[in-house]
């Protein structure tokens, strides 16, 4: 597949959206045409969005007590702006 073609089916997804089924079908359908670097990363995106959302290392009890400070404010309309 030429990266026109790619381009062509993503933009094509972008207007007629597909259902779980179709796209898995879609996808199968054009797996088999992709060279190996690309099949890899394919296979590598498909796995780091099947990753859990885990945090990289738990925040320590400051970052959570900013965290909450932070929505705080944001509820009471207290938000920091460069302009």
């Amino acid at each position: 597949m030429t990266s026109g073609a790619v381009h062509v089916c993503a933009t094509r997804a972008m207007h007629d959206p597909m259902n779980r089924n179709q796209a898995i079908d879609d996808i199968n359908a054009h797996l088999a045409s992709l060279d190996g670097e690309r099949a890899q990363t394919i296979a590598k995106i498909v796995q780091s969005m099947a990753a859990p959302d885990d945090l990289p290392r738990t925040l320590t009890a400051r970052e959570l007590a900013l965290i909450e400070q932070s929505k705080e404010d944001f509820k009471a309309g207290r938000v920091y702006s460069v302009e």
